[in-house]
């Protein structure tokens, strides 16, 4: 908008609409539908951080707030195994707070957490991985619309009309080099070093595969995407998502096969645990139906991000927060049940020994805190 003292209304009008289409072009361009069940629902775009947020204030008005209008009534699984857990009431602080465990991997690398844990994550470090996943998003799109058939793009360095940079050079590239990069390497470097024997070649290798080429090579969220989705090692932990599955068998089978070596006498102290989660109304991407999102489409992607064995797989942005979930299955080390707690439509959480058969009940205080019902 010219920078003038006297507002021009007509101006203001041109650049509203103007402002406008290139929104409704961007929602276009990076969203998608698809059938969950038997429910249409949009997929893709920009992750909504105030949505994030909104699932992780567990007070009472916090979660039926979050309940009404930022969670639908579609449900998703996720399974995995815990370790350094002695007792199986520590699962209930899932309802109460983030987790590791159900938690993205990029603010897992910058708190210095593993996946397979009930430790405590920030939700500024889930909210941050959210904005630069939104960041990258606009600078693909930026990216495709100024050169959607060369080989390489020097990032930040060339722009045009049709789609105008609405994020500096500067975070861009600090987002794809610096944070990205020298991260994975901080936190995988152990790692390489086993399997690569030098962290320079590690470093060199990373940095080839992060920083990607653009136009006819694909998109940076693309590549990101398919390495989550494919659980590369060595990329995994610059993914700004979780991973879901439509499917619950799936889920549980892939717990089972986690303490599997449980069952064979190792490994003892490790839980299986799946959890039941409603899926949020924005900020997730199907992968099976990837292709039906345009920023994915073309013959420029060499991959697929189908799933096999029916896993049907549901990424969300920065993680499965607390007020999401609504039941957890925690599994022994030796494959037994140990317990299996629901949260109630009254969100009280209902914990059920499985040996037993005894119940407790528990709610949620203003400060978010779990308290054992007199």
């Amino acid at each position: 908008m010219p920078n003038t003292s006297r507002l021009n209304h007509e101006q203001c009008r041109e650049y509203l609409a103007e402002f406008s289409k290139s929104a409704a072009d961007f929602k276009e361009w990076s969203s998608g539908t698809a059938k969950v069940g038997v429910e249409q629902v949009s997929f893709g775009g920009l992750a909504k951080i105030k949505d994030i947020a909104a699932g992780y204030d567990t007070s009472p008005n916090g979660w039926q707030q979050s309940n009404e209008l930022y969670y639908s009534n579609i449900k998703v699984y996720r399974g995995g195994i815990c370790k350094d857990v002695t007792d199986p009431h520590q699962f209930l602080e899932m309802f109460a707070r983030p987790t590791a465990f159900n938690t993205a991997y990029r603010p897992l690398m910058e708190d210095g957490l593993t996946a397979r844990s009930l430790e405590k994550p920030q939700l500024a470090t889930i909210e941050q991985a959210a904005q630069d996943f939104n960041a990258a998003l606009i600078l693909d799109y930026a990216i495709a619309g100024a050169h959607p058939d060369l080989d390489t793009f020097e990032f930040g360095s060339r722009r045009n009309n049709r789609n105008p940079v609405i994020i500096s050079t500067e975070l861009a590239n600090e987002f794809l080099k610096s944070k990205t990069v020298a991260g994975t390497l901080q936190r995988e470097q152990e790692v390489w070093l086993k399997t690569k024997g030098d962290v320079s070649s590690a470093a060199a290798e990373v940095e080839e595969k992060l920083v990607f080429n653009a136009g006819i090579k694909g998109s940076y969220i693309a590549r990101l995407l398919e390495t989550h989705s494919r659980g590369n090692p060595a990329h995994v932990w610059a993914s700004p998502m979780v991973s879901t599955s439509q499917n619950k068998e799936s889920a549980l089978k892939f717990t089972i096969d986690g303490i599997k070596p449980n069952i064979d006498g190792r490994n003892h102290g490790e839980y299986g645990v799946l959890v039941t989660a409603s899926l949020p109304k924005s900020g997730f991407i199907i992968c099976n139906d990837i292709r039906k999102v345009p920023a994915f489409q073309g013959d420029s992607y060499s991959w697929d991000l189908n799933n096999d064995g029916g896993e049907e797989e549901v990424l969300l942005n920065g993680g499965l927060a607390p007020n999401a979930i609504q039941e957890i299955t925690a599994l022994e080390p030796d494959g037994k049940i140990a317990c299996i707690i629901r949260r109630m439509s009254n969100n009280e959480i209902v914990y059920t020994e499985n040996s037993t058969g005894k119940s407790e009940i528990y709610v949620i205080d203003e400060t978010g805190k779990l308290r054992l019902k007199p």
